[in-house]
């Protein structure tokens, strides 16, 4: 049996991956703020077999976290961990008193809610000499927009921990993976009101970062056409990539990260 813990599991790419780890041979453990909706998941991935627990636990509660995966791990070690837990600005600007405050919350979300997700696993997966780390970035990573300068921030500062993090674990055996998904629809990217090529399903979505798991890619980044267009920008002049970044600036204001 493997255990695989995700985070941020009760909608969007989260819920996609546990309903696609779903099989009776493993045991899921879903994590989210959202009661009702992961207790919606947990119901409809026990359908398909699986052992599955669930834990209402904030990502940026380090304490709760660390102790609740602790616990677990003690009876089921965790074979992988998922930390895919990360709010919209939009989202976040609803649950704080302003803008700014938001934005650190951002910060504080993805990055050290990212760190609270595995760093707990880590060395029990040294240990192990065994495990498999998975850290949701974003496309946006590697191309700057003026209207998503947090979002983009936050998901470069994954991106580069990520693939350093594969490096540093690969001797203890550890395979880490950095996700960088384009367009996904969501209920997050449906109340956007902007334009979003290449948009693809959460289910097509999870089964790509799965099948990317399994071949232990250092980046999984769908869909390929964004993934070539990022490509070639990576080789563009400053002054270019500034100029592609304008264009590409979201000028509706609400809708910005």
């Amino acid at each position: 049996m493997s255990t695989i813990c995700i985070t941020g599991a009760s909608n969007g790419i989260g819920e996609a991956l546990a309903y696609s780890y779903a099989r009776p041979d493993n045991h899921l453990i879903l994590i989210a703020r959202n009661a009702e909706r992961l207790e919606q998941v947990k119901a409809q991935c026990e359908k398909y077999g699986p052992k599955t627990t669930i834990a209402i636990i904030n990502v940026c509660n380090h304490q709760a976290l660390h102790d609740f995966l602790i616990d677990i791990d003690n009876q089921d070690p965790i074979h992988l961990v998922i930390a895919n837990a990360g709010p919209s600005l939009k989202q976040l600007t609803h649950e704080t008193t302003n803008y700014f405050s938001a934005q650190r919350l951002m910060v504080d979300t993805h990055i050290n809610g990212t760190f609270n997700s595995i760093y707990p696993l880590i060395q029990r997966m040294q240990q192990r000499r065994s495990g498999q780390i998975a850290i949701m970035s974003s496309m946006n990573a590697k191309i700057f927009l003026p209207g998503r300068s947090i979002y983009g921030a936050v998901k470069a500062a994954l991106l580069h921990f990520g693939l350093a993090l594969r490096q540093q674990l690969k001797s203890d055996n550890i395979q880490v993976s950095v996700i960088c998904p384009g367009w996904v629809k969501t209920p997050r990217t449906d109340l956007n009101q902007f334009s979003m090529p290449f948009k693809i399903s959460a289910k097509k979505a999870a089964l790509t970062i799965q099948k990317g798991l399994i071949q232990n890619k250092a980046i999984i980044q769908f869909p390929w056409q964004l993934s070539l267009i990022t490509g070639i920008y990576s080789y563009l002049p400053l002054k270019i990539k500034e100029w592609v970044s304008q264009k590409l600036y979201f000028t509706n204001s609400k809708d910005n990260d």
